[in-house]
């Protein structure tokens, strides 16, 4: 006697990349929009969450799978529209004035004077006070400049 045949769904037989491609081709022939993919996902994970709280009963809050909690300035997946750029543009910057290019310029040299001076804490701490006190790029300039001659 034949055993009977297993019915199977075609979409339970998809592997994960042939189900990405379809919804690709979907998408690109305009018969579902990304917004309607994203919807769809969405309301999936929430069911399964619903139904692991309910197997888990009240242990659900206990181990962390109680509901999501959003924090502030977040935005969640179904409220950016589906038409959003892919790439954020750079807010152009203004001029840096000559103080402040002097003061990168100083404070760039700090770092490199940190990093030369390595594991020897004590020369560390006495050039983090030095260069901490010291008010100016000029002053901190000159502080660096004597450490870096220290080192040496």
């Amino acid at each position: 006697m034949a055993r009977p045949r297993r019915v199977t769904n075609s979409l339970e037989s998809l592997s994960p990349a042939a189900a990405k491609s379809a919804l690709l081709r979907l998408i690109a022939e305009g018969r579902v929009t990304a917004a309607e993919v994203t919807r769809s996902v969405m309301e999936e994970v929430e069911s399964l969450r619903e139904r692991l709280e309910g197997l888990l009963g009240s242990g659900a809050a206990a181990i962390g799978l109680g509901p999501k909690r959003r924090g502030r300035g977040r935005k969640s997946a179904t409220s950016v529209p589906a038409t959003a750029p892919k790439t954020r543009r750079r807010r152009k910057q203004g001029p840096i004035s000559a103080e402040r290019r002097a003061a990168m310029a100083v404070q760039g040299q700090y770092l490199a004077l940190t990093r030369k001076i390595g594991s020897n804490k004590s020369r560390a701490a006495a050039l983090k006070k030095a260069y901490r006190a010291a008010d100016g790029a000029e002053k901190k300039a000159k502080v660096i400049r004597e450490f870096a001659a220290a080192v040496k």
